[in-house]
């Protein structure tokens, strides 16, 4: 059974069943201008770009993750992860790093990133040095501990957890209200976390955008 593509204005038909969507959307790149990043939706509902298409729906429509349309929901939570990943993505990505126990909500910007991480094999997960416990107030870099308190501990584990996407201090603040309690948190990052002797400022970029990981500054 064909299924009606749809990206935009741009649409076609063809028999996909056994492919996950992911990869029906790098074949169709160019046929239908489908973008880096997106969201799918199979026959009106919000589903994970690893699922694999059964030939029993009518309809799969791409859509950017910003925009009009409303794309994903700011803050996930752990249920409504489960349901859009499954159980078996869900444990490769907290054994890849996604800390639940900690998170009683996740961020938009991290759910992409992850999405992104389950079936794009080029776009692996940053990787760097640095391990964060924000109870026991330390920050591990290259094997070596350094105390940090808990708000900075906080805010790095959420540039840390969002693998290189772009996070907000907003989203810090939803993921972490009991230990982000400062309202100026760009002041922190600049005046304490840029200068932090662990060295974890130098992976660390700002912009408009919010803060970022980045491999080692210049």
């Amino acid at each position: 059974m064909s299924i009606r593509i749809i990206h935009g204005a741009s649409e076609a038909s063809f028999e996909l069943s056994g492919h996950p969507i992911y990869l029906v959307a790098e074949k169709l790149r160019d046929i239908l201008n489908v973008p880096s990043q997106f969201i799918s939706y199979l026959d009106g509902r919000l589903v994970s770009n690893n699922y694999v298409l059964d030939g029993k729906h009518e309809v799969l429509e791409f859509v950017k993750p910003f925009g009009r349309k409303g794309g994903l929901p700011d803050f996930w939570s752990e249920n409504e992860l489960l349901e859009f990943f499954g159980n078996e993505a869900i444990e490769r990505i907290v054994e890849a790093g996604l800390d639940l126990e900690s998170n009683s909500v996740i961020p938009k910007s991290e759910v992409i990133a992850w999405n992104d991480w389950l079936h794009n094999s080029e776009e692996p997960r940053l990787e760097i040095p640095a391990r964060v416990n924000i109870k026991k107030e330390i920050i591990q870099m290259n094997g070596e501990n350094y105390h940090i308190d808990q708000e900075m501990a906080a805010i790095v584990k959420c540039i840390v957890d969002a693998k290189g996407a772009w996070i907000t201090t907003t989203e810090m603040q939803k993921k972490y209200p009991e230990y982000i309690v400062n309202n100026r948190v760009d002041d922190v990052i600049r005046r304490k976390i840029f200068t932090h002797k662990s060295g974890i400022g130098d992976y660390i970029e700002s912009c408009w955008k919010g803060y970022h990981l980045t491999s080692l500054k210049e």
